[in-house]
């Protein structure tokens, strides 16, 4: 469950609601919270008009196995902090990061889905060794991200979340750090897609945005009934 200072908070909440609605998307399949905080689906897969089933098979089995393990995955949000994970299930999700990363993808015309919440839990989960172990039961160390003497580097992490990107017919992200050719210079990463190389440039996202994005959350908390 997504908590600050002990509780559920409004930008909490906030993360809670796109996280869970992008793993839905990723996966294809409905994901709630029950009442104990957990991540919980029906396990029906959502079909296409076609009848096709939709969303990543590799995220699918993969958030599945960390529904399934008997190690616990404790999501908060914390804005102090990075977007981080370690230990046996510890991912802190910093909002303002997250949406600052979204607005630079749609700055560059790159979609939400592609470097948003769901994506950023996926990749810093497999920093545990809840998520580690999901992805290989016999790994001996956490999978890691690479150093910073190597900066053109995936790393295995980012490798890994491709594998979503792809199949789901995202670009895919080309490189682990933001980049930068001087120290004035704006930050920029790299996505593919077909063949197609997009550049997209670090930027933040609006305070009216981000107050619209935020609207449903604090009409909820704010609700009362008649």
């Amino acid at each position: 469950m997504i908590i600050q200072n002990g509780k559920l908070s409004t930008e909490g909440l906030y993360v809670l609601f796109n996280m869970v609605s992008d793993l839905s998307d990723i996966t294809g399949q409905n994901f709630s919270v029950n009442g104990s905080g957990n991540l919980v689906s029906d396990g029906k897969i959502n079909k296409d008009k076609n009848g096709n089933q939709i969303g990543s098979k590799s995220a699918r089995k993969y958030v599945n196995g960390l529904i399934g393990s008997t190690r616990d995955i404790k999501v908060t949000n914390d804005n102090s902090k990075s977007t981080q994970a370690g230990g046996i299930g510890n991912v802190n999700i910093n909002a303002d990061q997250i949406d600052n990363n979204i607005a630079s993808m749609q700055s560059a015309g790159l979609g939400e889905l592609t470097f948003g919440y769901g994506m950023s839990f996926l990749h810093e989960s497999m920093h545990t060794a809840t998520g580690t172990l999901v992805m290989n039961p016999s790994a001996t160390t956490a999978i890691g991200d690479p150093p910073p003497t190597t900066p053109n580097a995936q790393g295995p992490t980012v490798t890994n979340v491709n594998v979503f990107r792809n199949e789901l017919g995202l670009p895919e992200r080309n490189h682990y750090f933001w980049q930068q050719t001087s120290t004035t210079a704006p930050k920029t990463m790299r996505w593919n897609q077909g063949g197609k190389t997009t550049t997209v440039t670090q930027g933040t996202m609006t305070p009216a945005v981000k107050q619209q994005r935020r609207g449903i959350i604090n009409a909820i908390l704010n609700f009362r009934w008649p």
